[in-house]
């Protein structure tokens, strides 16, 4: 998917034609990029629970990563639905 950007959306397009859901597994590990998510038609999203789980381990620097996040929100309308 990485290489051929282009060519794996539109095999992504054509294999949700027959009817299979697909699903992106372990998101934000390796290489995975939000990007994606505009790129190609999955139908389920699964964060790898790493990042979950790092809220245990450091809950203040978890807050701030989220708090960056939210803060990216440009518009009131965006911010209201993140919410």
């Amino acid at each position: 998917m990485i290489e051929e950007q282009d060519n794996a959306a539109e095999q992504v397009s054509e294999i949700k034609g027959l009817g299979v859901q697909i699903a992106i597994d372990d998101f934000d590990t390796g290489y995975s990029s939000l990007s994606y998510l505009w790129q190609y038609e999955f139908n389920k999203l699964k964060i790898d629970k790493s990042f979950f789980e790092a809220h245990a381990f450091d809950a203040e620097r978890y807050g701030k990563i989220i708090e960056t996040i939210v803060e990216g929100v440009e518009a009131r309308d965006k911010l209201d639905y993140i919410r």
